[in-house]
C-alpha cells in the first residue's frame, strides 16, 4: 500500500475515533493478493483470501486457456493466503473503499 493511502486512512480513522476496514489487490514478493486491511488507527491486522474465484483471480486449466487464447499468457494468478484469521473489532466499523491502478 502506498505510503500517503496509509496514512490518510490513519488519519481518518483517528478522526473518526473508529476502525477501518479496507479491501484491495496488493502486489508482493509472492504475487498478486486479495486483503482485507484493518486499521484501528494504525493497521492491526492482514487477512488474505483464502480460496480465490476461477477466471477472477486466476485462470484454472492455464495450459489449455492460452492454447486457446492469446490473451490468458497476459493474466497473471492471484496467490491465496495460507492462514485462517478473524477480524477482531471493539468499535464501531467504519468501510472505506478505494480503487487504485498500479
Amino acid at each position: 500500500m502506498h505510503k500517503d493511502v496509509r496514512e490518510q486512512i490513519i488519519s481518518e480513522s483517528k478522526r473518526l475515533s473508529a476502525p477501518i476496514l479496507v479491501g484491495g489487490v496488493t502486489n508482493s514478493t509472492l504475487g498478486l493478493q486479495n486483503q482485507s486491511m484493518l486499521f484501528n488507527p494504525r493497521l492491526t491486522q492482514i487477512y488474505t483470501k483464502r480460496y480465490l474465484t476461477p477466471f477472477g483471480e486466476y485462470i484454472p486449466a492455464r495450459s489449455i486457456a492460452e492454447a486457446v487464447s492469446p490473451y490468458a499468457k497476459e493474466v497473471r494468478d492471484f496467490k491465496g493466503g495460507t492462514k485462517r484469521l478473524f477480524l477482531e473489532l471493539t468499535m464501531q466499523l467504519s468501510i472505506l473503499l478505494f480503487a487504485t491502478k498500479y
